[in-house]
Parts: structure tokens; sequence; C-alpha cells
């Protein structure tokens, strides 16, 4: 920066209005454009190379989950070939013409690159082995091997042993596998979309990547390299055993990327030179607006300096000329802008407090009419200050019982909640401190009031207590329940009959499931409130689930005299859940049904599966819900009355139900039944959805 005195300070002086304006206005806009441009084009760079790596973290998840499946699918097949009847006969009759002849055919049909028949010597009985694993012991289950053969060298293999008639003896071994080659590569980048290479020791010995081939891999797991002279990001999954030095590269080519990125820098730089010109014509253009009325600017400073302050005074202009003005106006500053900047701070400093503050600020006069009505109070009341201001209190501020408002007012330096209705009908409660000042130059006290909305912390301190006068009841009643039969077993055991230990257990049964159902929507309500909620998902038999779930309902429907209407798909293919979870999703469900169905009439259950979800319905005869409880049904603690008395929980069944469902990507509801009674349903995807 040049000091005062240099040579550039000295051209800088030089200057007249025109240039410096010019020059300020072209050197700030350059500077906010590279200040705004930088971090944009920063952020942007940073965004693509994070969907670039999140691209291939999913492609190595794909990759991997391609690969087990494979193993799985080669585990399978060697242990069903291995128990095939024709091929254990052909084996023990000694018929390996036939028995080679029956290899090949199911070899085509089955996708294998070999199939064969070793005895337990390791001699090939039939069939073609191919590129073999190296020397060693054939697998076990399923692998991934190295193999002899340098054209493929890995494949996947499975065996498994096949034993005589008498299942004592081992016979063979059936031995599968595909050749880790160029093709299966294919296979795997036209699922994931991306490139992949097979690396043994350290090079890439198969690929899909042209010209890759035989070339060093990254050594890092992660890493962005040039691959055939392209620049890739790459990860490597580790397929062999670790002795064996196999491993999957999953490649993302990210030319596009960078060329996105020096687009993205050549435009930054264009936008700024772009800005620059424009700032220069427009400065020049502002800095000759304001020369022209230098003349008319002296004489109404003088003007000014006279007290006239109702004159509009032109835009200042030249160097010269600004020199006469600051003389000319110096008098005037002195008495009167110190003044107006002073009262110019002070209202603006506090009409910032006032739009900073959250809590609503009011002030009425004598008559309760209201004379200040801060943003604030704008948003907790919905009412507009233009509307507010003028109007009696009472009338802003109605109170649920039509009692006057001001009358619920607390005493001055007191704090009290009362309860309002804002203008759009909703029920808020205020918290309201207030306090009597004295405006100046008013002889009339006013009332300030501070205003804050409470309105969730008072209903969370009303459902904490109803939670604490309900959990003790709600435990009592099982735990009773438990206690009489235990009592009832211990005293007179032996001259009860049969059916009535039985049913005596019964009850003690259904205590047991009411309460661990009870105990497990408590734990996982405070788990989802600490924020520590998670779920596990694997692929699951939901028909499964929802039987076993039936299972533990059984008794309680049993004792209600509630049949239940399964309504089940012929097949229905694996869901991506937390079987737990959903089982108990399911019994919450089933539990809520019983509960607000009347006695001897039937629950239906419904599974509808669809193309990417499936939907689950539980349906009840009882007498519905009304449309305005919908909204809360799903929130903790709402709980309607049942239609047997004897039924009881602490509300919070559905909102673990809503908890569980949206963790897993899916979706939970209520609607009406025709002819009566309510259906809850959720759905949920088959296969996990990327976050």
């Amino acid at each position: 920066m040049p000091r005062i005195g240099s040579p550039g300070s000295s051209r800088l002086r030089q200057l007249g209005l025109e240039g410096r304006m010019v020059a300020g206005v072209v050197g700030v806009i350059v500077l906010t454009a590279v200040a705004a441009g930088l971090p944009a084009y920063a952020l942007v760079r940073s965004e693509l190379e994070r969907q670039a790596w999140a691209r291939v973290e999913q492609g190595e998840a794909a990759s991997r989950a391609l690969v087990q499946a494979e193993l799985d699918r080669l585990s399978d097949l060697a242990v069903l070939t291995a128990e095939r009847p024709t091929l254990r006969a052909l084996l023990e009759a000694g018929r390996y013409a036939d028995l080679q002849a029956y290899l090949a055919a199911f070899e085509g049909s089955a996708g294998l690159d070999a199939l064969a028949i070793v005895s337990p010597t390791g001699e090939v009985l039939a069939g073609d082995i191919g590129p073999k694993p190296q020397a060693g012991p054939l697998p076990e289950g399923a692998s991934v091997v190295p193999a002899e053969d340098p054209d493929v060298w890995a494949m996947l293999a499975a065996s498994a042993p096949i034993l005589d008639s008498t299942g004592e003896d081992q016979l063979a071994t059936v031995l599968v596998a595909r050749d880790l080659d160029d093709g299966w590569l294919g296979d795997l980048g036209a699922q994931t979309g991306l490139d992949h290479s097979l690396v043994v020791g350290g090079i890439r010995r198969a690929t899909t990547i042209v010209g890759a081939a035989g070339t060093p891999a990254p050594e890092a797991p992660r890493e962005r390299d040039q691959v055939a002279g392209r620049p890739y990001d790459s990860t490597l999954i580790l397929v062999g055993g670790p002795e064996s030095h196999i491993e999957l590269e999953v490649a993302l080519p990210v030319e596009g990327i960078l060329r996105e990125e020096r687009r993205a820098l050549l435009a930054l730089g264009t936008s700024t030179a772009i800005v620059a010109a424009a700032a220069a014509l427009l400065g020049l253009i502002l800095s000759r607006a304001i020369t022209r009325p230098l003349d008319r600017l002296t004489e109404a400073a003088r003007r000014i300096s006279g007290g006239d302050l109702d004159t509009p005074v032109p835009m200042p202009a030249g160097p010269p000329e600004i020199a006469l003005l600051a003389a000319s106006l110096e008098e005037s500053r002195a008495t009167t802008l110190q003044t107006l900047e002073t009262l110019s701070r002070q209202k603006a400093w506090l009409e910032t407090l006032l739009q900073s503050i959250v809590e609503g600020i009011v002030t009425l006069d004598g008559q309760g009419l209201i004379t200040t009505f801060s943003p604030g109070a704008e948003r907790l009341t919905g009412w507009r200050a233009s509307e507010a201001v003028g109007r009696p209190a009472n009338v802003i501020f109605r109170t649920p019982d039509g009692a006057p408002f001001l009358d619920r007012l607390p005493r001055p330096g007191d704090r009290r909640p009362v309860q309002v209705v804002d203008r759009r009908g909703q029920t808020l409660t205020l918290s309201i401190t207030d306090a009597k000042m004295r405006p100046p130059e008013e002889s009339e006290v006013h009332l300030a009031l501070v205003l804050r909305d409470v309105s969730e912390d008072e209903a969370v301190r009303q459902l904490r207590s109803y939670f604490l006068a309900n959990i003790s009841h709600e435990f009592r009643t099982p735990l009773s329940a438990i206690r009489a039969s235990v009592d009832l077993l211990l005293e007179d055991l032996a001259g009860l009959s049969r059916n009535e230990i039985a049913e005596l257990l019964r009850s003690v049964y259904l205590s047991v499931t009411g309460l661990q159902t009870l105990i497990d929507n408590l734990l996982e309500s405070l788990s989802i409130e600490a924020g520590r909620f998670t779920i596990r998902r694997v692929p699951s038999d939901l028909t499964r689930v929802i039987g076993q779930s039936v299972q533990v309902m059984r008794p309680l429907l049993e004792r209600r005299e509630q049949s239940l209407e399964l309504v089940l798909p012929a097949s229905l293919r694996p869901v991506w859940m937390d079987p737990m979870r959903v089982g108990q999703v399911v019994v919450n469900l089933l539990s809520n049904a019983s509960k607000y169905s009347p006695v001897r009439r039937p629950i239906s259950l419904e599974v509808e599966a669809g193309e990417e979800r499936v939907v689950v319905r539980v349906s009840d005869r009882g007498d519905g819900i009304d449309p305005q409880d919908r909204d809360n049904l799903f929130r903790r603690f709402v709980r309607l009355e049942p239609s047997d008395p004897g039924q009881y929980g602490v509300g919070l069944g559905l909102s673990v139900v809503k908890a569980i469902v949206e963790e897993h990507g899916g979706q939970v509801g209520v609607a009406d039944r025709p002819g009566g009674g309510s259906i809850f349903w959720f759905q949920l995807p088959f296969h996990e959805e990327p976050s």
C-alpha cells in the first residue's frame, strides 16, 4: 500500500473526483466479486470431489455385495450339486463317461467356468477343473483363490463333499468355480456403473480400463491416480485371503469433474472481468452526473449554514468544489448534523434491538390501548404492528375462556403464564412480566409487557405430569394380576384343576406380555429422546416376522375372543429391515387393534407387495378415530380411550411405531375402515435406500 508522500499517493491525489470514483468503484466491485466467487468456486470444487468419492464408496459397497452374492451362489450350487441323486449314483457305479456328460450339461446351464468331481486324493474324476487353484487343499465353502493359469489369475471357487447313500463316507468332492476375468469384471461394471480391475500382487491383471492391464495399482486404499493417461478416483477391496494379495479395484473416471472445475474457474475469471468493466462504466457515468450540479451545490451549502434545511441539496462533484463544500457545510454540520446523526444512531440501535429480541415487547397506555408492538410480538401472535397499535389489549390478546386479558396480568415485577388465542386461532401459553414506566414529556404512566412463548414447555410439563401420574397404575395393574394368579397357584395348587391352572398361567402370560410391551416401548421412547435410537437392517422374511408377532399376541386375542384374519401374498421377496424392530411394530399395532376393537369382533392383517415397497395394514372394528385427533396420534403420551377400560398403556406404542418405520425409510399412517373402525398401515422399502 503506498505511503503518504510516496509517488503512488502523489499520483492518487492528482486524480480528479471522477477518476477516484471510477477507481474506487472498480476496486470495490472486483474485490467483492473475488471475495464471493472464490469461496463459491471452492465450495463447488469440494462438492464435486465429495460426490465423486461418494459414488466410489457406493460402488465399493455394491461390488462387495455382488462378490459376496456370487460366493453365496457358488456355495449353494456346490451343495445342491453334491446332493443330486443322479450324480451320486453315477459316481458309486464308476460311470465316469456318463458323469462327464452329465456335468457338461449342468455346467453350461449354471453359468460356471469350471465344474469337476475330485477324489479324496485330488484326482479329477469327471468334469473340467479349468484354470485350477494353485497347489493346496480345495477351498472349503466358497472363497476367492489364486489360479494357475496366468490368463485368469484368480477364481471364485466353492466345494462340497459328496457322501455315499448312507451319508457316512465321503465319495468325492464337488468343485465349482467362476473365473475372475475381463468378462466378470465387465458384469460388475454394468451393474455398478464404474470401472473394475483385478489386482494381484499390486498389479492390474484384468481390468475394464482400456490400456491399464499390467500397470501397478495404487498402494493406498483410497487414492486419485493416473491410469492409462486418465485420472481416476479408486479404492481397493481385499477379496482373497491376506496371503493371496488378491484385491478388487473400484475406479471412477474423473476427467469430467476436473473439466467442470476448470470451467468454474474460467467462469469466475470471466465474470470478474465483465463486472470490473461494468463497474468502470458505471463509475464514469456517476462521476459525470455529480460534476454538473457543482455550482448549485455551493449556493445550497450557504443556505444550509443559514438554517435552510428544506431545499434539496444536489450531489457533489470535482475535488476543488468538494473542498469548497466542506468549508461551506462545516458550520451546519457542527450545529445540526451531529445531533441528527446521534438521534439516527439511537433510533437504529433501538430498532435493531427490538428486531433481535425473540420475546415480544408490548406497551399499553392508561386506557389499555397498545402503543408499541415489537417484531417479536408479531411473530408470537400473528398480528402485525399496524393492526395492533391503537387497539385495546383485550381485543388483540383474547383468552380461551373470554376473561379480560388485562385481568390476568401479574403484579409489576412478577411473572405469570397466561393462555391467549392468537390471530390464527391457536392457543398459546405466554410467560408475561410487566413493569410501569413514564415516557418522556408525558404525565401518564404506561405499562410495558414482555411476552415469551412457553407453550411447548407447558405441554411437555403437562405430558410428563400425565406420564408420572399414570405409569404407576400401568405397572401396578398387570403386576397385581400376576401376583393374584401366583398366590392362587402357591396356596391351592393341589386343589386346582388342570384347566384352572392353565387359565391362571394364561393370565400371568398376558400380564407379562403387556408389561414387556410397555417396558419395550418405554425404553425405545427414551432412546429416541436421547438420540441413541438405531436399527440394524438385514434381508429378512417379513412373513416369518409377522407369524412370530401373531404368536406373541394370540393369547390376548383368544382372551378377548377376537379372531385374526391374515391376508398374505403367495410369495414375498426379502425385505431389508431390522426383524426385531419390525416385529415390535406389528405387536404394537395388533395390541392397539385388540384394545380398540369390541370383544368377539375380528381383526385383520393384510400384506400387499408392490414394485419397490411392501405395505402392511392392520384393521380393527372399533369406533374409528376423529380426523382432528390424527395429527397428534403418533406423538408420545397421546392415548385414546380403549373399548375395554381394563386395557392399559401410556401412549408410547404408536410413537415408537412411527420412529421405527421412518428410520427404515418408510411411512406410517391411519385411515378409516369402510364399515367402521380404523386401518393402521405402514410401508417399508424392499431395499435399503441411500441416505
